[in-house]
């Protein structure tokens, strides 16, 4: 569950992906888990929407941040948001997909993103020697 705490690589990434956003902006976290992103960007001063396949981490996550709003949705289907997101942030959630899958969740997920919005995705660079 926290086998990636105390992980820096993302914030770099991350940082210059919030530039891009005014204040107060909504940002819609795909992939949530326990909240630590969600958490990095309500301190950065962004309104946080997170989602998550599992009930366990998404209860885990608003224990974490209580000033987010937190969802369990399944990413290969239609997530049914009614508002739209200045944001979409998916860090290290493609890699759970299956590759003949990527194309429909990639749809699902920026639906709810507006079209001036920003999409913003983070992948594992493939280790030598694997071929997935």
């Amino acid at each position: 569950m926290n086998d990636h705490h105390g992980d820096t690589w993302w914030i770099e990434g991350t940082n210059k992906y919030l530039s891009y956003f005014t204040p107060k902006a909504s940002i819609l976290d795909v992939g949530c888990g326990t909240g630590e992103k969600s958490k990095y960007l309500v301190k950065k001063g962004f309104d946080v929407t997170g989602i998550d396949f599992s009930e366990e981490m998404i209860k885990l996550a608003k224990e974490q941040v209580p000033t987010g709003n937190f969802f369990v949705k399944d990413i290969k289907q239609s997530l049914g948001f009614e508002n739209l997101f200045d944001g979409v942030f998916a860090q290290a959630v493609l890699l759970h997909i299956p590759k003949d899958e990527v194309v429909g969740v990639l749809k699902n997920i920026i639906e709810p993103l507006k079209p001036s919005g920003y999409f913003y995705a983070a992948v594992k660079e493939l280790c030598p020697g694997n071929k997935d």
